[in-house]
């Protein structure tokens, strides 16, 4: 089960330790769930093409979003999901990122579909093939702070994201592990 701390409305300023607690603590403007990653992260641009291997350096706030819709879904902890889509949307998140993160490229073997011209050419094409891609990948020393502007988050959100927060185990592609 993922780590959780919950910590005072600050996002920004020096890097203490966490104190684990069972107190959860909303505190001024901000609610802010701390996580540790376990693995290293990549996300795409959504604009980058199915080969394209840069990653981005932070996640963004729609894969922040659609992690606590995952965990929510996945736990059955809604009734209307159309309305939360709606709340999250509006929801305004920011996120704080390690000081230190270090980008790496890695050469992996990835697996493609077949083009429907080369089936077409020879029937006994397995439908996908080997072939090697440049892949990025981000490695944070620290922290990732993902913090809810309670202003613009309504009281039944606010409960939602307490209780799913330790559910979150990961961001980006499934893979960049969270605890």
């Amino acid at each position: 089960m993922p780590t959780l701390f919950l910590e005072s409305p600050s996002i920004s300023g020096t890097v203490e330790e966490p104190q684990p607690s069972e107190q959860h603590r909303i505190g001024g403007e901000w609610l802010v769930f701390r996580y540790a990653p376990a693995a290293l992260f990549s996300l795409k641009s959504s604009r980058a093409t199915s080969t394209g291997g840069k990653t981005l350096i932070t996640p963004t706030p729609y894969s922040a979003k659609m992690a606590f819709l995952d965990a929510m879904l996945r736990h059955g902890l809604i009734e209307d999901p159309e309305n939360l889509v709606r709340c999250l949307a509006r929801a305004t998140l920011r996120i704080g990122l390690p000081e230190h993160a270090c980008v790496t490229g890695t050469i992996q073997t990835i697996r493609q579909e077949t083009r429907d011209v080369e089936r077409k050419r020879n029937p006994g094409l397995a439908p996908y093939r080997s072939s090697i891609g440049m892949r990025e990948f981000v490695h944070y020393l620290g922290t990732i702070r993902l913090a809810f502007d309670l202003k613009t988050c309504p009281p039944d959100l606010t409960g939602l994201l307490l209780h799913v927060a330790p559910a979150i185990n990961y961001l980006g592609r499934r893979g960049g592990f969270l605890q």
